[in-house]
């Protein structure tokens, strides 16, 4: 009798071996798969994109000129004032003899209900944004920095 219970303890022993030894393999591998080369299993952004958000840094000029265009009642929405809304990519544009920064951002997780375009130069020159806002303008479009005809149809063309 003594026998077959240390013979079942020494099974029990290997298959917990067995497990730990399996459980740490995976481990390691989804350590070594998901945390120490993320380049190769997370979408990755394109070299040299910017986004809303990185335009404080990128444009200085640019963004000290949409800044001041902004109404003081929007100064509290960090998504419009700060441009830490859900967006994509920016794009650098020719627009009357210059290059204009053009963007679009929104509410994060109410994008529907309120999205504001961006159109700014580069050089800080001119800065004009269109907002349509539940919060910030009722629902209604709003257009700030007094752009315009050529340039009020590129903000419309944004909010589409």
């Amino acid at each position: 009798m003594k026998q077959s219970k240390r013979l079942l303890f020494s099974v029990n022993l290997a298959g917990i071996t067995l497990f730990t030894t399996l459980f740490v393999s995976l481990f390691t591998t989804l350590v070594a798969t998901f945390i120490a080369s993320p380049i190769t299993t997370l979408p990755c952004l394109a070299a040299g994109e910017v986004y809303p958000v990185d335009v404080p840094k990128k444009y200085p000029v640019s963004f000290a000129a949409y800044k001041k265009i902004l109404p003081k009642a929007w100064h509290n929405a960090a998504w419009v004032y700060k441009l830490e809304g859900t967006a994509e990519p920016v794009r650098i544009i020719d627009f009357s003899g210059r290059k204009f920064v053009l963007g679009h951002v929104c509410k994060p997780h109410d994008c529907a209900d309120n999205q504001l375009t961006f159109l700014v130069a580069v050089d800080g020159s001119a800065a004009y944004a269109q907002a349509n806002s539940l919060d910030l303008t009722q629902g209604k479009d709003v257009i700030v920095g007094n752009p315009d005809a050529a340039a009020k149809k590129i903000l419309a063309k944004g909010l589409d």
